[in-house]
């Protein structure tokens, strides 16, 4: 066993060295260092922290994070949605606030996920940011600094910044917008959620990038949805009608609710362990 799990983790590292080390026996050796009560046998229970966390942090933060931090960010490493702002706020939660705020990353409920109701712009944009995380893409918001139950987007959503797009037009113009769902390195879909502000200026922010190949939501009330007909049979947006789709906030609860009863539907069958 031993040995499968060395050639996994030298095949994983490949020719370089992480922190001075190339195999998982010099990782053993290297991290009961700083753990001395971790057993080799026990060791074994590590093996993810070896394989995907040990490039992404110091040893000094290693040793800071403890074993149960380092073993949470690693499942987020694993997942490829580790990034610095996630490992600096992991020392400053305890483990359980931790495991929460990585929970939408990899996939997985959170507290208030069962009662998500839209009724608002933040909540139309958290429901926005988790759905997109639970279907496998990434999410961008450029609303980072608000909450929805007493949670930063910026905590929910896995990207701090976007891809590079063909322009800097481009590039300005999408970081304005609301939520942003990508897939390998590109948009797929883009959200303007409008609650009490005029429908026009979400159509105008990604006017600005109608040219790519993406989807164009706006996400409102369902009053708005007169103004949102009228708006886009108007000069410049008239041209480009067809591009730009609108959903109510009542829509986008049932999408979140169904699309989540099928996430875990789907992990139940396919992920559980006996």
């Amino acid at each position: 066993m031993f040995g499968r799990i060395n050639e996994e983790f030298e095949k994983t590292q490949g020719n370089d060295k992480v922190l001075g080390l190339s195999t998982f026996e010099e990782w053993v050796n290297k991290f009961r260092e700083t753990r001395q009560y971790v057993s080799v046998r026990n060791i074994f229970y590590y093996v993810k922290i070896g394989r995907y966390l040990l490039s992404q942090v110091s040893t000094e933060q290693l040793k800071a994070l403890g074993i149960r931090k380092a073993h949470i960010l690693a499942a987020v490493a694993k997942a490829g949605r580790l990034n610095p702002d996630i490992v600096d706020a992991s020392f400053g939660c305890s483990e359980r606030g931790l495991e929460e705020m990585v929970a939408p990353l990899l996939g997985k409920r959170v507290p208030w996920e069962n009662r998500l109701e839209v009724d608002g712009h933040e909540a139309a944009e958290a429901a926005l940011i988790l759905l997109g995380n639970r279907l496998g893409d990434e999410t961008y918001t450029a609303d980072s600094g608000k909450s929805f139950k007493a949670r930063k987007l910026s905590e929910i959503a896995t990207l701090t910044k976007l891809p590079r797009f063909p322009s800097e037009e481009i590039d300005r113009s999408a970081k304005l917008i609301d939520v942003i769902w990508v897939k390998d390195e590109w948009p797929e879909s883009f959200f303007e959620v409008e609650h009490t502000t005029n429908v026009k200026s979400g159509l105008q922010r990604m006017f600005q990038v109608l040219k790519l190949d993406a989807k164009f939501f706006i996400v409102a009330p369902k009053t708005a949805h007169t103004k949102f007909l009228r708006a886009i049979n108007e000069a410049p947006f008239r041209k480009f009608k067809d591009k730009y789709r609108f959903r109510s906030y009542n829509e986008l609860t049932k999408m979140f609710r169904v699309a989540i009863k099928h996430c875990d539907a789907h992990s139940d069958f396919f992920d559980k362990e006996e």
